[in-house]
């Protein structure tokens, strides 16, 4: 008895010294979520890296800047003012391309007509113009040119919209909206660009977005699409993540749109625009959310039925893969 003691005591000692450490590594893991990140801080981190700067000096105008996904912004020499009058010297173009999903997801933004109908894109960007870090005027007193790259054909047409970051009675609420017909440019009061040589060229008299779109279209009719989640997620993301951390988009297949889907139904379900999806569309819905320092995400390939329901099963991801797939919306066609 004496000798199966001794035997089995060390054994029951290894097993308990076991438990410990895997309650432990358990609370180890747990203690690695940084609790202070939430969704605000990936998408801050992530646009962050879509900023691009260039130094120009007024002696350079005009002059014409081509940023790295090939959109130009041309600058005449007497456009610029800050307070009324004309500036010089060293001035620094900041500048935002949100040309595919992945750069839309990250910089916080999506192809939504807020509350009423879903565009196809053909580009959006974000200028602004700062000397010794502080914006000039947003009204320009001659216009520049700016020229997004585009795979249509020539002599299509895009329309043109802005973004507006103090619409709505939410502070800070930001909406694509009609461009007011006193900041339409006279030789463009068609308020649209026409493909030329593989590019949408137009006038732009403000900084600020700018959104090159066009009304998503259907031949089959409109529906509602609903997508309930489950899984570990938190608070369901309002329109263009204002509040909340868990975002639902649908990424069409053949076109350039990025739907958020964020009208709550419950603390778990969300809606599309009541009619905005066209019938028979094909694409991927993707969710993800990132609450206290944790990744979680969903795919799932869809057809557009007649008021589809989708259900989605969020799982914990890693932040690297998280981004990979994000990343990977580009290339899905």
């Amino acid at each position: 008895m004496k000798t199966l003691l001794s035997r089995i005591l060390p054994l029951i000692l290894c097993l308990g010294f076991l438990f410990i450490s895997c309650d432990d590594e358990d609370y180890l893991l747990k203690k690695q979520y940084d609790e202070n990140y939430q969704a605000k801080e990936f998408l801050e981190e992530n646009k962050s890296t879509l900023k691009q700067e260039v130094k120009v000096n007024t002696s350079e105008l005009p002059k014409t800047i081509t940023l790295k996904e090939g959109v130009q912004i041309t600058i005449p020499a007497d456009a610029l003012t800050k307070n009324g009058t004309a500036i010089t010297g060293e001035f620094t173009v900041e500048a935002y391309e949100m040309l595919k999903p992945s750069s839309m997801i990250f910089s916080g933004t999506n192809t939504n007509y807020a509350g009423k109908n879903i565009f196809e894109s053909d580009g959006f960007i974000f200028i602004d113009i700062k000397q010794n870090g502080v914006s000039i005027d947003q009204n320009l007193s001659s216009p520049i040119t700016v020229s997004i790259p585009t795979d249509k054909e020539d002599g299509t047409m895009t329309q043109l919209w802005v973004g507006n970051e103090q619409a709505g009675e939410q502070e800070n609420q930001f909406a694509w909206e009609d461009i007011p017909e006193d900041d339409m440019e006279p030789n463009n009061r068609e308020n649209g660009a026409f493909a030329k040589n593989k590019r949408f060229e137009f006038l732009l008299g403000k900084l600020g977005w700018i959104n090159c779109d066009i009304f998503w279209s259907s031949t089959n009719g409109f529906t509602t699409v609903t997508v309930k989640l489950y899984g570990d997620f938190g608070k369901l993301a309002s329109y263009l993540g204002y509040t909340g951390d868990t975002f639902v988009f649908f990424r069409a297949k053949g076109v350039l749109v990025l739907a958020q889907i964020y009208t709550t139904v419950d603390d778990k379900t969300v809606k599309s625009y009541d009619n905005s999806v066209p019938l028979g569309a094909q694409g991927k819905l993707i969710a993800y959310s990132v609450k206290d320092g944790k990744f979680t995400y969903a795919e799932k390939e869809v057809t557009i039925t007649a008021d589809i329901s989708i259900d989605m099963d969020l799982q914990e991801i890693s932040k690297e893969d998280l981004e990979k797939n994000i990343k990977a919306l580009d290339t899905y066609k």
